[in-house]
């Protein structure tokens, strides 16, 4: 080919090289994706259930299990039903995948509509209205839209209705809808404020540099967790509501101070990487509680030992890898002195 009086090599067309495209996995369309919603309405239907069953003066283990088959499966089809309605950031790309999906939910409503039939055989006509209010929540939450800065407040409407198994669990155990199926519900949704806002504190978090920054940031959770702690511990001993519901909070109180003596940060209760704070500022006055009377009337409250709870913060000390450069605190023969002295007579325990 001659160009200009130059001989040019005849041009080409250029091939592309083109991948397949991944395809997303089926189970990510059908199983929700969040895997903390699966606690946010499985842990308060096992406590709704098991508080019916054990203190329910006729509870009864069949309607529980109705109840818990309904709630699986209607958690189950929110996620599959988002995707044939193209609400979900999961859609459904393919006819095969809309084939399965709709299998999928059809499959789920059967297995709810047969559930809730049996709880009604079972006279526990408020599984009803209990399913209205779990369904109105995540109907406002679609109407809420994608947006980011209703992300939060979507996460807390869904938390609320997911936490509605509690009261519909002592509900179907018991055939009560009273004070304490209500009183589940709140303390199961307020759980769920607690868990959601902390996830939500570490990413606003996450590039945050300045402890004081940190501080600032998380002063707004801390105070609603010690405000959720106060007003539970304040209505056991006002005797309006159980006992049992401001002792839930000690193994969170003797967990700090035992962070606070380690001088790592306080974290989840799973195991994870041991986050070392800057300094043990505080673990003085950490060893002073831990060593004190109250820790060991706290520690025997919810079936712990005080004596063991030290040890094992002290063997936990000598274990972290910078533990000889950390400031020394009281030595142990003062510890011991101090705790013998300070032990709880036998009318605190």
């Amino acid at each position: 080919m001659r160009v200009h009086g130059q001989i040019t090599a005849p041009v080409r067309s250029a091939k592309v090289l083109e991948f397949p495209r991944m395809g997303q996995p089926i189970s990510s369309m059908l199983v929700p994706r969040e895997h903390g919603s699966w606690g946010l309405w499985l842990l308060p239907l096992i406590s709704g259930a098991v508080i019916g069953y054990v203190f329910g003066p006729h509870a009864a283990l069949a309607p529980v299990l109705w109840f818990g088959l309904a709630a699986a499966s209607a958690f189950l089809i929110y996620q599959p039903l988002e995707s044939l309605l193209g609400l979900s950031l999961v859609k459904t790309r393919s006819q095969r995948q809309q084939q399965i999906a709709l299998i999928w939910i059809i499959v789920l409503t059967i297995a709810a509509v047969c559930s809730v039939l049996e709880l009604l055989h079972l006279q526990r006509f408020l599984v009803l209205l209990i399913g209205v209010v779990a369904l109105g929540c995540f109907g406002v939450r679609s109407l809420l839209g994608r947006s980011r800065r209703v992300r939060v407040l979507k996460q807390l409407i869904g938390a609320l209705g997911l936490s509605s198994t509690a009261p519909g669990a002592y509900y179907a155990a018991t055939s009560r809808m009273d004070g304490t199926a209500l009183l589940l519900w709140l303390a199961s949704w307020l759980f769920s404020i607690g868990q959601i806002e902390y996830v939500q504190l570490r990413l606003r978090s996450a590039q945050v540099r300045s402890r004081r920054q940190k501080a600032q940031n998380s002063l707004a959770i801390s105070l609603f967790h010690v405000l959720v702690m106060s007003v539970a511990i304040a209505a056991g001993m006002a005797h309006a509501a159980p006992q049992l519901l401001g002792l839930t909070f000690i193994p969170a109180i003797i967990r700090l101070a035992v962070c606070d003596y380690v001088g790592v940060s306080y974290g989840h209760d799973g195991p994870d990487r041991l986050r070392q704070c800057g300094s043990r500022a505080n673990a003085t006055d950490a060893e002073l509680f831990l060593t004190g009377p109250w820790a060991a009337h706290l520690a025997d409250q919810v079936g712990l030992c005080a004596d063991v709870l030290w040890r094992q913060a002290r063997e936990q000390l000598k274990a972290m890898p910078t533990a000889s450069l950390m400031p020394p605190t009281m030595s142990a023969g003062f510890s011991t002195r101090r705790a013998a002295t300070l032990r709880p007579s036998a009318t605190l325990v």
